[in-house]
C-alpha cells in the first residue's frame, strides 16, 4: 500500500498516518505565523515576569524613600558625579552639585559613586551612612563629611 508521503508500506493505513487528515502544509507564511506566535508568548513572559522582578531591585521611589530617612530635613545633599535624576526627583528635598571638595561646608551629606568613595581621602573625615543602589543597580554611597 502506498502512503501519504509516496513510499510503499506493508503496515495498514491507519497505523501509517494515524493524523492523515489533519496534515498541514508548512508554507512560508504558516511558518512565519507559528514564530510570531511563540515570539510574542516569550515577550510577554519577560514583560510580566522578568522586568517586574528587575524593577524590584532598581526602584527609584524605595530608593528615594530611604535618603529621605536618611538626610535630617533641612540638610541639603551635595553630589559629585553621580547622575541619577530618577532618584532625585523622588527625594524631593534639595540637591547641589559640586565639583570641587574643598567647598563643601562642614558637615556635609553627600552621595557618591563607588570610585568616589574609594578616593574619599581628598573629602577628609567621611563616615559611611549607607549604600544604596540607582535605577541601574549601581552602588550608590551615602556619606557624612564633618
Amino acid at each position: 500500500a502506498r502512503d501519504y508521503t509516496g513510499c510503499y508500506s506493508d503496515a495498514p493505513v491507519s497505523a501509517r498516518a494515524p493524523l492523515r487528515g489533519l496534515r498541514v502544509a508548512a508554507t512560508p507564511g504558516r511558518c512565519l505565523l507559528a514564530f510570531l506566535a511563540l515570539w510574542l508568548a516569550a515577550k510577554v513572559v519577560f514583560v510580566e515576569v522578568v522586568v517586574p522582578r528587575r524593577a524590584k531591585a532598581h526602584d527609584p521611589v524605595a530608593t528615594a524613600a530611604r535618603l529621605r530617612e536618611l538626610v535630617p530635613p533641612g540638610e541639603t545633599v551635595r553630589l559629585f558625579r553621580l547622575k541619577d535624576e530618577g532618584v532625585m526627583f523622588y527625594y524631593g528635598r534639595p540637591a547641589l552639585r559640586c565639583r570641587d571638595a574643598a567647598a563643601l561646608p562642614r558637615p556635609a551629606f553627600v552621595l557618591l559613586l563607588e570610585e568616589e568613595w574609594a578616593a574619599r581621602n581628598t573629602l577628609g573625615a567621611v563616615t559611611l551612612v549607607e549604600r544604596l543602589y540607582d535605577q541601574q543597580g549601581d552602588p550608590i554611597v551615602v556619606a557624612q563629611v564633618k
